[in-house]
């Protein structure tokens, strides 16, 4: 599946809330509660990754196992991910079956170790279920309707490598842009560029293997 058959894809269920909503308006002359339908944001993950605070106590704990047998509650969800030398944990707050054989997870805290000490090194969060945490060569990926973001593990941190996406003005006009931890090189990407980085992106996110979560029972 393209990303342009997954955008119309969530843009149809869109369409039937909103027709519900309607045929709703139109029964009873009046509508009884609020309908929150969330839009995909168009702006990169690491913006909203400052945000997050972190979820998971690691106090006194020495390997990623007691963080699992000691720290996580019922409903809570943990893998591991080869995403740097010595592996990192993700914990998440909950999974779900992904009906591909994988309890799959859209944001998840990185855990890694350092000098033989655990350390958190960040945050990872994608807009939706349709966009599952995925791994490849070494890098975490995101993604949503409108962006996709590539993850990397350096100096301890959970750092994003590159993101692309688009935004729209409100007669649709598209917008596409794209940034990298080289400032070098996203400085001077044109919108061309950005549209190419983009897809690169997107066909990386495609390929990349889904990670499978355990679920605290």
């Amino acid at each position: 599946m393209n990303r342009l058959s997954i955008r119309k894809e969530d843009g149809m269920n869109k369409i039937k809330v909103l027709t519900a909503l309607l045929v709703s308006v139109m029964l009873t002359g009046c509508v009884s509660v609020n309908v929150n339908i969330h839009t995909d944001s168009p702006e990169p993950v690491q913006e909203e990754t400052g945000e997050h605070v972190q979820m998971t106590d690691i106090e006194g704990c020495d390997t990623f196992t007691q963080i699992v047998d000691r720290k996580l509650t019922k409903g809570m969800a943990y893998t591991n991910a080869p995403i740097c030398k010595d592996g990192a944990l993700l914990v998440a707050e909950g999974a779900y079956d992904n009906l591909d054989g994988n309890m799959a997870a859209i944001d998840a805290e990185v855990y890694i170790y350092s000098d033989g000490k655990i350390v958190y090194a960040g945050y990872a969060q994608s807009d939706g279920t349709a966009y599952p945490l995925s791994v490849k060569d070494d890098r975490l990926y995101t993604a949503g309707n409108h962006f996709v973001t590539r993850y990397a593990v350096k100096d301890e941190k959970l750092v994003v490598e590159e993101t692309a996406g688009e935004t729209f003005d409100t007669e649709q006009n598209v917008t596409y842009y794209y940034e990298s931890d080289d400032k070098d090189d996203s400085n001077d990407v044109d919108q061309s560029e950005a549209e190419k980085k983009f897809d690169e992106l997107w066909e990386e996110y495609l390929s990349a293997d889904i990670l499978n979560f355990d679920v605290i029972r």
